[in-house]
């Protein structure tokens, strides 16, 4: 009975323009579900390859920020040994400007030293040629000295000492 029923009813159903309708619809939708799971798969390799990407751009992003922080502390060191240089120069300017002043100073002295030394042997040589002449206009006195009384050449002995 129900079962030959049955089996009557689907062999009847499967000869239906319905049942071929409905088999290729599951056909077709069997192939969907079929591209589907292949771009279920497609599309979890691409999410592991974005995966791995994420994972290698974070390690790429720590390596900046760490080269990041290396080049600041760097350029912190190098703005300290510039400014460093800088106080050193400065400091040296200051020494070198002071270094300067003093030789002027010194060169002043020396010029007005060897003004001075210009000077006393200017007076010297006058002093010598006064000695010469004196001792010119006093050679014939000298001659006359021994028949000079005392007095005059006490006087005399009195002015050479002078001179």
């Amino acid at each position: 009975g129900i079962e030959e029923g049955r089996k009557d009813a689907v062999e009847r159903f499967e000869k239906s323009s319905l049942w071929s309708k409905l088999a290729g619809l599951m056909s077709r939708k069997d192939a969907e579900i079929e591209s589907l799971i292949g771009e279920v798969k497609k599309l979890r390799n691409e999410r592991n390859k974005a995966l791995k990407e994420v994972s290698r751009l974070s390690g790429l992003v720590r390596s900046v920020r760490i080269a990041g922080r290396n080049i600041a502390e760097r350029f912190l060191g190098i703005q300290k040994e510039r400014d460093a240089a800088l106080n050193s120069v400065e400091k040296v300017v200051r020494q070198r400007d002071h270094s300067r002043a003093e030789l002027r100073m010194m060169r002043e002295r020396d010029e007005s030293h060897l003004a001075l030394i210009a000077d006393r042997d200017l007076h010297r040589a006058i002093a010598d040629q006064l000695q010469r002449r004196v001792a010119l206009l006093e050679a014939p006195l000298k001659a006359q000295d021994a028949a000079t009384p005392p007095s005059i050449s006490r006087i005399h002995s009195e002015f050479e000492q002078m001179v």
